[in-house]
């Protein structure tokens, strides 16, 4: 099913979004897949691939969040 309607599933804010929401908390999630979803790719990945993964989501999210912050918001 996900390989024919869509691409990520994340489960990582699931209960935080329903805290969220009950508490009428505004709140904003920035994730990374790390490790996709065994039986999507061709081939098993290993740790050295999911720790070079690591580092690039990594660096991502840190120019990610540098640029929120130098916006002002």
């Amino acid at each position: 099913m996900l390989k024919k309607l869509g691409d990520v599933v994340g489960m990582t804010m699931a209960s935080e979004a329903t805290l969220s929401m009950e508490y009428a908390i505004p709140y904003v999630s920035l994730c990374a897949v790390d490790n996709y979803c065994n039986g999507v790719l061709k081939a098993p990945l290993n740790m050295d691939e999911v720790d070079e993964q690591i580092i690039k989501n990594g660096r991502t999210i840190e120019a990610v969040l540098q640029t929120i912050l130098a916006e002002g918001f």
